[in-house]
């Protein structure tokens, strides 16, 4: 069995598989492209939803302050 490296160079069994193996090692630079993707989409969806989200952070924190003087016992 043979395969290519280049136009003019035939590899042999061992020489093919070691660099169909080095191929499969060097994936370093996948993980720094998936976290760069996840980090556009997250802040596609952020910057898309702004609005519906501040509305949601803000009743929360509402509610976190009405019941909160509920606890304590100063009813406003």
């Amino acid at each position: 069995m043979f395969c290519r490296k280049d136009k003019h160079k035939r590899l042999n069994e061992h020489e093919c598989h070691q660099d169909s193996t080095s191929i499969h090692k060097n994936n370093a630079g996948i993980g720094v492209v998936e976290i760069i993707l996840i980090l556009v989409i997250l802040i596609a969806i952020v910057l898309i939803f702004r609005e519906k989200i501040t509305a949601i952070v803000n009743s929360a924190l509402q509610t976190i302050e009405t019941d909160s003087g509920t606890i304590i016992g100063t009813d406003e």
